[in-house]
């Protein structure tokens, strides 16, 4: 058991590390773009954005899990159940590590601008919040995203593994229906106003809350998934 379990770790982690480096050399190349920018432009501008290849990152991650580690994981004798405990330990740390660096990454451009080494300030999810801007309530929300769109997409990709691409295509067109008429019936500006006044960190870890429920619940509907996808069963 002890041996199944390191090397199904192996595996996940495998995975991480490779996309972890290579999405890690695309974001320090965009934050090199703009800091290069910021020392030649006269007039500072909030116009750099550099958390979009991590958030990318931990969607790949999520989408590609089915593709890599799986299948050799099943290979090696894992079993189903194990390798979906192993993915959400690894996952969860995943992203605290990832949104980690790149906060670490973001005020260090930051602090290069606050002494006007560069004039091209960074745009951080948290500049849109109540929050007052540091890294602590930065990396927070930016490990909440993280979370959530590491379950949301490991969420559906398990859905289109197990039950196919036209299932879950009608499925998710039932369920946009269904969303669309309680939000008409709630009203679109009522709630937009709920959103608007709702606290920030009260918000921002319901999204985590959310990300980490549609995770875990793909263990009761994966833990006897095939080893193919539905889709190419017919």
């Amino acid at each position: 058991m002890g041996g199944t379990l390191k090397g199904t770790a192996m595996l996940v982690y495998r995975d991480m590390k490779y996309q972890f480096v290579m999405f890690s050399l695309i974001t320090l190349f965009v934050a090199f773009v703009f800091l290069m920018i910021g020392l030649f432009i006269e007039t500072p501008i909030q116009a750099g954005v550099i958390f979009g290849p991590f958030y990318g990152l931990i969607s790949v991650f999520g989408a590609s899990a089915y593709v890599t580690s799986f299948r050799y994981a099943m290979g090696f004798g894992s079993t189903r159940s194990l390798f979906l405990k192993v993915f959400y330990t690894l996952g969860i740390l995943f992203v605290i590590v990832v949104m980690l660096f790149l906060n670490i990454l973001y005020f260090i451009m930051e602090g290069l601008y606050d002494l006007g080494i560069t004039r091209v300030s960074l745009f951080h999810i948290g500049n849109v919040t109540s929050f007052q801007k540091g890294f602590f309530p930065y990396l927070w929300v930016d490990i909440m995203i993280g979370i959530c769109l590491l379950g949301l997409v490991f969420f559906v990709t398990s859905l289109w593994y197990k039950y196919g691409f036209i299932r879950i295509s009608i499925g998710s067109i039932i369920l946009g229906v269904i969303a669309f008429l309680l939000l008409y019936n709630i009203g679109f500006q009522a709630a937009f106003q709920w959103m608007a006044h709702i606290n920030h960190f009260t918000l921002f870890t319901g999204i985590g809350l959310i990300g980490l429920i549609t995770l875990f619940s793909t263990y009761f509907f994966m833990r006897n998934a095939p080893l193919s996808y539905r889709s190419k069963k017919g």
